[in-house]
């Protein structure tokens, strides 16, 4: 039985076009799945510090763990082939309403630390004005069984701050305090009006220099305020490491 033929020129301009097609598909293919493979390779590390930042693992059901890490993945590969250099290794908070902070250095081994400088931002609010802003960081986590993170951030109508204390969890260069029972001190600074308790910390340090360099991170807390309501605060900030 003989093949229809394509007698009219609509017809004719159709499969040209579908030539066309499967041509820049064809090509646009191997291209797409290299840059994919790449993307996977540079933002490895950035991932697992947000499954852990997420608190991941501690999530009750295997479907909410897997969906939480799904979630890490998409924010950081999305903008990766978007642009390669949104995985860079400098690059140390996750992509938001704030601007990442970078660190050129190598994480230190060194796990006791201080620091005061005036950079920070606040998830919703954005970068906080440097010259109305303090920052104060303190990190003892030499003994991981009993770390603790103190970090503070005050400035022209703004306070936020945190003292989380338990065990420090490393991973990927990162370094994580969680405190969610016993009396978590500090305030999260979200209430519309007066906070009464500080239900839950979380402080992330992404980058520990070395003295003279960066100390680079951010803290969660959510807070119980006197109206019966809860609210929640993310802060990212970089501050010189003093000691």
């Amino acid at each position: 039985m003989p093949r229809p033929r394509c007698r009219s020129k609509k017809c004719a301009w159709t499969v040209l076009l579908c030539v066309a097609v499967s041509v820049l598909v064809l090509g646009a293919g191997p291209a797409r799945a290299a840059r994919a493979r790449r993307c996977k390779r540079i933002c490895r590390p950035l991932i697992g510090a947000c499954v852990v930042s997420q608190g991941c693992a501690s999530l009750s059901t295997p479907h909410d763990r897997r969906s939480c890490k799904r979630s890490c993945k998409r924010q950081f590969l999305g903008a990766c082939r978007l642009d390669l250099s949104a995985c860079g290794t400098t690059t140390t908070t996750l992509p938001g309403s704030c601007p990442a902070f970078t660190a050129t250095c190598r994480a230190t081994t060194d796990l006791s630390a201080t620091g005061l400088g005036t950079q920070a931002c606040v998830d919703g609010q954005g970068p906080l004005p440097q010259d109305s802003t303090t920052v104060f960081v303190s990190i003892d986590a030499e003994n991981t069984a009993q770390a603790t993170i103190n970090v503070n951030v005050t400035g022209t109508n703004f306070v936020s701050g945190v003292v989380c204390g338990g065990q420090a969890t490393r991973n990927n260069g990162t370094l994580m305090v969680e405190q969610s029972g016993g009396s978590a001190f500090g305030t999260a600074g979200c209430c519309t009006g007066t906070e009464s308790s500080l239900l839950h910390c979380r402080v992330t340090i992404n980058r520990l220099c070395d003295i003279n360099q960066s100390i680079v991170g951010s803290f969660e807390a959510d807070a119980q305020c006197t109206d019966g309501t809860t609210c929640s605060r993310q802060v990212q900030f970089l501050t010189p490491r003093d000691s």
